[in-house]
Parts: structure tokens; sequence; C-alpha cells
């Protein structure tokens, strides 16, 4: 069974953002079922470094992700299967 929104998944989102890779950080996000009230959980019980703006930036890019993946049929799921 697939496990969604975990500590591991947070710490990787934080630390792909904190190394400018926002793009991922949101895929992530989007694919591991934060929602934006499940990313201010998890930056309230550690942040990781990250700043306010920065779950904002993650937050945006994560329903962005969701949008055009139910908009256009578009599958990210492959986007973070380990491989």
């Amino acid at each position: 069974m697939k496990k969604f929104r975990t500590k591991v998944q947070w710490r990787e989102i934080a630390t792909l953002a904190l190394n400018g890779n926002w793009t991922q950080a949101g895929k992530k996000a989007a694919g591991y079922g934060f929602f934006a009230c499940d990313l201010i959980v998890a930056f309230d019980k550690n942040a990781h470094g990250l700043l306010g703006s920065d779950l904002a930036i993650i937050s945006e890019l994560c329903a962005e992700f969701r949008c055009a993946k139910k908009a256009s049929g578009y599958n990210i799921d492959h986007l973070w299967k380990k491989k």
C-alpha cells in the first residue's frame, strides 16, 4: 500500500526546494498527495530550513501540476517513482 504525506516525503520535497529544484518539488508534492493544508502542517512540525514564502511556491506548483493532470489527463505518476 502506498503511503501519502509522510515525514520522509516532506523532507524530500523540502530538500528539493532548498536546492532550487522548485518544479520537481511541486511535482513530488502533487504526486505524494500533499495539499496546501498538508504542507502547512508538515512545515509547522519541521520547516527543514524553508521559509513561509517557499511553502507558498511549492503549494502553487503542486496545485498547478494537479490541475494540469486533471484538465488534460496528463499522467505525472512517473515523475516521483524511484527508478
